[in-house]
């Protein structure tokens, strides 16, 4: 997968978790994946693209926390 189609496709994982979970905060999200919160805020707005590490942290995120 292309890197920018990979961000974009974590992203949308993102967003439906954070719309279906009730809004939590980015910074406990951030907290919890280990990852440096204006980073994760940035990537989250689509301000930036991050790596396949993170999106593999981000994901892993999701996996365990999705129902």
């Amino acid at each position: 997968m292309i890197k920018l189609d990979y961000n974009a496709a974590v992203r949308k994982q993102m967003n439906q978790f954070i719309k279906d979970n009730f809004s939590p905060s980015l910074k406990v999200i951030a907290k919890e994946i280990s990852i440096n919160y204006t980073m994760f805020a940035d990537w989250y707005r689509g301000d930036r693209n991050v790596g396949d590490a993170t999106l593999k942290k981000i994901e892993k995120f999701l996996r365990n926390h999705t129902k």
